[in-house]
């Protein structure tokens, strides 16, 4: 029996600050992870954010060849997730970091929008590999701006730690901030050793900024409310689906339903590991959370997969009255009711992130990256799902897809492609006219092998049978 702790759930107070909240992504800039020297990739201007334009690009789909740093991107938004909400990093990183380099780098700018005010953060981490055993976070900055008055103007001080340096708080002429910045160096010191030791974000280190909370300075304060605007950011609305996902539901049967529950006083926020091949069990609250996130598939799925709606089958006579609750979930196909595990993969994966698409859809404080978005489903649904998103979604979505379907959706703002280039590893698709079909261009850009293009590194189905051919006469021999 799979039993499943309340800690899965992570509860959300609705803060006072936090009205008419949104975040989204402007740029993403990295360096050395996986095979990818360099890319960079422009999301949203300033001024398009200012201006709440409708014709902005919400959706977009990453492409390219096996091996060419698509789920690099991803992985970058994991990163990042886990840095802002504080927590630590893993085996994941320590492998993308390029074993040809000393160090990594990420840079993101973000566009946030809180009450009637509008924020640009610019947050910059630095990984190295000191030795040939882990990796460390060793730098890692961060500077905001507020539009004011119609001009971008630097808001609250800028903040850096780094290792073997003094932390540094910088505003203006602002003196003040080196005798704040050295009483600050016991709780940074511990932060570092935290970060360490657990692989996380010492900017976002709780203890850091109930530190920093103390100080009675306005421009530390500004800074703490970024700090707070982005982990509140991170925990709620900045949600990363990579192949770890899915390998739980191929591998182990193991489907992560992902909670988004908010009510007048506070909100909820998680991923609940449901056993697809044994009973589970939970609490009650967290049970009213998973009828809740089931009712609300309900209303949705029979619209992805005519006449499939999913039940809950409660087992009365092991279930405990004011204690747990023990179920599992089936499927019902016209009146016919059976375990979810017989349901094919692609038919969970889509339950699996139909929470996550629900909310990247309604909320636009939402940034939603997924990877291999398009694995075990038609194409002609993956495309209605895309187009929909494109035509209507409030947030902002970045998926990688190896289907061409959205080719033929997306404008030309939303289709990023992976180069051959290392150095500079993404570009958009350029050249598109309304008359072009994205899809046919891309396809005949790589059967040509078209240089200029640097979109596809030639391969040769000549090759490929030769290659074959030699593996027979080995195997025959």
């Amino acid at each position: 029996m799979n039993k499943i702790s309340n800690s899965a759930i992570l509860s959300l107070p609705r803060m006072a600050n936090m009205e008419n909240f949104q975040c989204k992504f402007l740029s993403l800039e990295f360096s050395h992870l996986k095979n990818t020297n360099h890319g960079r990739v422009d999301f949203l201007s300033r001024e398009q954010f200012l201006s709440h334009d409708e014709k902005s690009q919400s959706v977009f789909g990453v492409y390219g060849q096996n091996g060419s740093g698509k789920s690099t991107m991803i992985l970058v938004f994991f990163i990042l997730q886990k840095l802002f909400a504080g927590e630590g990093l893993g085996e994941e990183t320590d492998l993308a970091i390029a074993k040809w380099a000393k160090d990594a780098f990420i840079k993101a700018e973000l566009a946030i929008q809180n009450k009637d005010e509008s924020f640009v953060v610019v947050y910059e981490a630095k990984f190295s590999k000191p030795t040939s055993q882990g990796f460390l976070l060793t730098d890692e900055s961060l500077a905001a701006e507020s539009f004011i008055d119609d001009k971008w103007r630097k808001y609250g001080c800028s903040f850096r730690v780094a290792d073997n340096e003094d932390p540094t708080l910088a505003f203006g002429g602002d003196t003040t901030l080196k005798s704040v910045a050295k009483s600050l160096t016991f709780p940074i010191a511990k932060a570092i050793g935290n970060g360490h030791a657990k692989n996380c974000s010492v900017l976002f280190n709780d203890e850091l900024r109930v530190a920093l909370a103390e100080k009675k300075n306005g421009e530390i304060s500004k800074l703490l409310r970024i700090l707070n605007l982005l982990h509140f950011f991170a925990i709620s609305s900045f949600l990363v689906i990579d192949n770890h996902d899915r390998g739980l539901i191929d591998a182990a049967g193991i489907l992560p339903l992902r909670i988004r529950h908010q009510d007048k006083l506070n909100g909820e926020t998680g991923a609940i590991p449901l056993n697809l091949f044994q009973k589970n069990t939970v609490s009650l609250h967290v049970f009213s959370l998973v009828k809740e996130a089931i009712d609300q598939f309900n209303i949705v799925v029979p619209a992805f997969l005519p006449g499939l709606k999913i039940g809950i089958a409660v087992n009365t006579n092991e279930s405990t009255n004011g204690g747990n609750t023990v179920f599992e979930l089936t499927s019902i196909i016209n009146g016919y009711e059976i375990p979810l595990r017989s349901e094919s993969d692609g038919t969970k994966r889509i339950i699996s992130i139909c929470n996550d698409l629900f909310a990247c859809y309604n909320d636009d404080s939402v940034v939603l990256a997924i990877d291999e978005f398009d694995a075990g489903i038609f194409e002609y649904l993956f495309g209605e799902i895309i187009n929909v998103m494109d035509q209507g979604a409030q947030g902002q979505m970045i998926f990688t897809s190896h289907n061409l379907r959205p080719l033929e959706i997306l404008s030309s703002a939303g289709l990023i492609l992976t180069t051959t280039d290392p150095d500079n590893r993404y570009d958009f698709f350029k050249g598109i006219r309304a008359t072009n079909n994205a899809r046919d261009m891309y396809l005949r850009n790589a059967f040509l092998s078209q240089s200029e293009d640097r979109f596809y590194k030639p391969t040769n189905e000549y090759e490929i049978a030769k290659a074959f051919m030699k593996i027979g006469s080995l195997y025959h021999a």
